[in-house]
């Protein structure tokens, strides 16, 4: 990473990339619990590369999650797709008679 980037280019960079193979979502877990362990998990992962603790180590445990989620990574990914793809066509959508596009107060 280039100096200029600095330390918070770096940081979104890591996080990109780390989010894009740890992609779960809420409803893929039993409990709100399990979710946040998830998520703290997650963060504890971009913070050991983002500062560089045990990145070695941080970088195979990575991969070995890649590996054994291959499936449910892609999985996530077209959820995500097909949720993003429903809310365009939300948005895009002319409002119903009798409804303002444009808040009133």
């Amino acid at each position: 990473m280039s100096a200029a980037g600095g330390p918070f280019a770096k940081e979104m960079a890591v996080r990109k990339r780390i989010q894009a193979i740890y992609n779960k979502l809420q409803d893929d877990f039993p409990s709100l619990r399990e979710y946040n362990d998830y998520l703290e998990q997650v963060e504890d992962i971009v913070f050991r590369l983002v500062e560089g603790i045990d990145v070695a180590a941080t970088e195979a445990e990575v991969r070995t999650y890649e590996a054994s989620n291959r499936d449910g990574i892609a999985a996530a990914r077209a959820k995500r797709a097909e949720r993003r793809a429903a809310e365009l066509r939300a948005a895009a959508l002319p409002p119903k008679p009798g409804e303002s596009s444009v808040y009133q107060l």
